[in-house]
């Protein structure tokens, strides 16, 4: 596969109580079928339901770091050492964006700019810091480079077809 730049790229601190999505605005068709009580935790790092897909967070209400790029076509994994990846397939009938679920949430830096026309996509989530971060006790004091956060969430998504 070959590297290129980006199509769209966001990039910032998220903090959430559990989760975040990247959804259009007919995500409640599909959230039944994500949110089901019977799913057995821990919960994936990504799962998808028709318009959305959810990307769970393991530093609840703790500032993580997260990077999302739309690509062309589909890209190598991204360099370093990832505690856990996930591939869904998601499809949107209107232009997603990220929004977080939950009564704890924020985002800065570019995440919010971040969009990602109607189609069907393949979404890669690889995450680091998982493990660490679930012995912070509190977002007091956390950097505000994204970068140094302890947890790191990246996603890149490509059309299906693109595959």
């Amino acid at each position: 596969m070959s590297q290129h730049a980006p199509l769209h790229h966001g990039y910032g601190r998220l903090i959430t109580d559990g989760t975040f999505m990247l959804c259009s605005l007919y995500f409640s068709d599909g959230i039944a079928r994500v949110y089901d009580p019977s799913r057995p935790d821990p919960w994936p790092l990504a799962l998808s339901g028709d318009d959305l897909a959810v990307i769970t967070v393991e530093g609840q209400n703790i500032w993580c770091g997260v990077e999302l790029a739309l690509w062309s076509a589909e890209v190598d994994v991204p360099e370093g050492a990832w505690e856990a990846s996930a591939t869904v397939d998601v499809a949107y009938r209107a232009e997603a964006e990220v929004n977080t679920i939950g009564q704890l949430y924020q985002f800065d830096g570019t995440i919010g700019d971040f969009k990602v026309p109607a189609g069907s996509y393949r979404l890669r989530a690889v995450a680091r810091g998982r493990e660490a971060v679930r012995h912070i006790a509190t977002e007091i004091g956390q950097p505000t480079d994204p970068s140094e956060l302890v947890e790191q969430i990246r996603i890149d998504l490509w059309p299906i077809e693109a595959s």
